[in-house]
């Protein structure tokens, strides 16, 4: 079980796998989508996706940027245009 905050990262999380390619998604081992699903705050959409946006402009907590950061790096360098580094994404709370 997880804090309230990170169930709604995980929320978040979901909410864009929800949305991406599916090349993208497929990339992703089981355990990680597993974890963000069982771990989501289901109880309430913390947002809504908007596919006109790319995914850092969506309307997300900087956690959840943070770690879309993460998988992009890992998982999914060779399809996504370059991403900001996390040095470059502003955290404003």
């Amino acid at each position: 079980m997880v804090d309230d905050y990170s169930a709604k990262v995980c929320n978040e999380i979901a909410e864009i796998l929800d949305h991406i390619p599916k090349t993208l998604y497929d990339k992703l081992p089981d355990e990680i989508i597993n974890y963000f699903y069982q771990n989501a705050d289901n109880r309430e959409k913390s947002f809504e996706y908007n596919v006109a946006l790319p995914i850092l402009e969506q309307p997300i907590s900087p956690e959840t940027k943070s770690v879309i950061l993460f998988l992009s790096r890992i998982f999914w360098k060779e399809e996504l245009a370059p991403l900001p580094r996390k040095k470059d994404v502003i955290y404003a709370r």
